[in-house]
């Protein structure tokens, strides 16, 4: 079984270490700005984006020591369009080590499911600025992988196809065990086809659980929804839980990352509109609340209580919706 050991920390921001050790580097970190949007749907738009960005920003500065010897000239920041640009790896690296000369690659992806499958689509639209023995920085949010399994067949196609070489692949997620699984079948990959060392995974505030049917929850979207329920998580973003009731009870942790930061309005309808289905199910707040989390306090094993925070979440978000 997977366990955390606490290995860097600093002011605003602690790194765990995923034992045992395997051939890709895992680890999990929380930082003050992370736990909020992974608590907090609300925030979205520009805040959103600089919350994140914050959280990487710590998270660099805790591994400088590692990746700061790596230089800027051979650094690339590869972005899944479009909710890879909301991580800010490019300006990050930037304010963390003073890196200028990195360059920067776009691929476009869109996910859709056929039958029980995930498969990508539009993927047409690629921007590579490769240099040569390259260290892939990526941020991007990770539930099915389809999205990063297609971009680094892409990426290993496209080196090959300049001659160019792979050091290594940095990864930053709100994710899935799915992340580990896809970047150790191509860090097999990559030792045969480059001269290529190693691979790091950094999961913000914890190694979510993706629902696989909608059996799983009362509420869910399966294959895209990051849950807490039975997930390796910090412990920081574990007693962040009790701050609010409402924390444990969302959908997801983070939801359509691409929609929260450029199409809030869709957003703050999705929220809505998981909120008003949670008021109809007819289950207590005990019963939900034990769906999605582990109790650690006495919760009211009521109906009406369920359907009273419900009520005032609703206000709450339909308020901010109408910019009141």
């Amino acid at each position: 079984m997977d366990k955390l050991l606490k290995v860097k920390s600093s002011a605003k921001a602690v790194a765990y270490e995923i034992l045992p050790r395997q051939k890709i580097k895992r680890y999990i970190v929380s930082t003050p700005f992370t736990r909020s949007i992974l608590n907090k749907p609300e925030i979205i738009g520009f805040d959103y984006i600089k919350h994140l960005s914050a959280g990487v920003l710590e998270t660099l500065k805790l591994f400088s020591n590692q990746f700061e010897k790596y230089g800027d000239k051979n650094i690339s920041v590869l972005h899944f369009l479009r909710g890879g640009l909301n991580f800010g790896l490019f300006n990050m690296l930037d304010s963390a080590y003073g890196f200028n000369r990195m360059s920067a690659s776009f691929i476009t992806s869109q996910r859709y499911k056929k039958h029980t499958d995930w498969f990508i689509k539009d993927d047409q639209y690629r921007k590579f600025s490769l240099p040569d023995d390259a260290t892939i920085f990526i941020g991007d949010v990770l539930a099915t992988g389809t999205t990063l399994d297609n971009g680094l067949e892409i990426l290993r196609k496209q080196c090959l196809s300049e001659d160019k070489n792979i050091k290594r692949i940095i990864i930053f997620t709100i994710g899935c065990r799915r992340a580990e699984e896809i970047l150790a079948k191509y860090h097999e990959i990559f030792q045969k086809n480059f001269d290529y060392e190693e691979t790091f995974i950094i999961y913000f505030e914890g190694r979510f659980v993706v629902p696989k049917s909608k059996n799983d929850f009362t509420i869910c979207l399966p294959g895209t929804d990051l849950v807490k329920k039975n997930a390796l998580l910090a412990p920081e973003f574990i007693k962040s839980q009790s701050e609010k009731i409402t924390y444990p009870l969302e959908r997801c942790v983070v939801y359509d990352v691409g929609a929260r930061a450029y199409d809030c309005m869709k957003h703050l309808d999705d929220v809505i509109d998981y909120w008003r289905k949670l008021s109809h199910t007819g289950m207590t707040l005990k019963e939900i609340y034990e769906e999605r989390w582990h109790p650690d306090k006495k919760i009211p094993n009521s109906t009406e209580a369920l359907k009273k925070i419900c009520k005032l979440r609703l206000e709450f978000l339909r308020r901010l919706k109408n910019g009141k």
